[in-house]
């Protein structure tokens, strides 16, 4: 068993240490990027790909690449 090591710190730097645990946490609890996969839409809209295919192709949904590679600009309150 190691015995532990104290370590001092000024209060300027215990400032700076808590002030980049918020943005990493801040980082981790980001809503989600604007596009995601038609595969995430559906499954968190509830609704099957084919009802995705669909409102891409009526213009109901903005869509961004091509082929298997696209991706759907999810709404702002997708998760709520």
């Amino acid at each position: 068993m190691t015995a532990a090591t104290l370590i001092t710190i000024t209060p300027d730097a215990l400032a700076a240490v808590l002030e980049r645990l918020d943005r990493i946490e801040q980082a981790l609890t980001a809503r989600p990027p604007d596009w995601i996969s038609i595969e995430d839409y559906a499954a968190r809209m509830g609704c099957s790909r084919r009802t995705v295919l669909r409102r891409i192709e009526t213009g109901e949904l903005q869509v961004m690449g091509a082929g298997h590679k696209r991706m759907v600009r999810a709404p702002k309150n997708i998760d709520d």
